[in-house]
């Protein structure tokens, strides 16, 4: 379990992006370019955050999201939407 201080910038974080965040918050810090975090939204979905640590991983996440919406054509099971949320 997060920090409650961790767990307060997430929710503040994902709510500038439409997501209200109703229940747990759990993070993963164990990447080098991301911080990431899984939290449940007010309707009940899931969702996994993926916040850049530096500006310089920017690329790479673009890049990422250019090949999560070519697998979603097409392709039956649900395959992330490529987003990716800012550190501010």
């Amino acid at each position: 379990m997060p920090a409650e201080s961790d767990r307060a910038t997430i929710t503040m974080i994902a709510g500038r992006h439409g997501i209200a965040v109703a229940g747990n918050v759990e993070v993963n810090d164990v990447g080098l370019d991301f911080r990431v975090a899984f939290v449940t939204d007010q309707d009940g979905r899931e969702w996994v955050l993926r916040i850049p640590r530096r500006p310089d991983v920017w690329p790479r996440a673009e890049n990422e999201r250019g090949c999560c919406a070519c697998s979603r054509v097409g392709y039956p099971p649900r395959s992330p939407t490529g987003g990716y949320l800012p550190r501010s």
